[in-house]
């Protein structure tokens, strides 16, 4: 847990003064900034989960299978990036493409061959 020495050493320059009645001054200054720790952890951001994310061209354009150092597809409908050489699938979490091995999905044979073909 992050304390900020300046509210410990100066609680009354913060806006929220501390409870004193909860023993001695400086048992009130820990029981202040232990508040405030919390009173930061509750008003964090909450962004929305996010499904069906494009992947961004750019990033597409970077990334390669760790495994063959070959090219990856993106496939939208499964939120995945395909690579056919290595016949692994590697998930797409939360916008994030999880690039490891031991959490690819292996391609079937029929998948890969799908693939190949609608590569080109």
């Amino acid at each position: 847990m992050l304390i900020r020495p300046f509210l410990i050493a100066h609680p009354e320059k913060h806006t929220d003064q501390p409870d004193v009645s909860r023993g001695t001054t400086g048992q009130a200054k820990v029981a202040f900034a232990l508040d405030s720790a919390r009173y930061r952890a509750d008003r964090r951001p909450t962004y929305p989960a996010r499904e069906n994310t494009m992947l961004d061209k750019k990033l597409l354009d970077i990334l390669v299978c760790p495994v063959t150092k070959g090219p990856l597809i993106y496939d939208k409908e499964h939120e995945e990036l395909v690579a056919v050489a290595a016949r692994l699938a590697y998930p797409i979490r939360d916008g994030i493409p999880v690039m490891l091995e031991d959490e690819a999905r292996s391609l079937s044979e029929d998948e890969a061959d799908a693939w190949r073909k609608q590569q080109g």
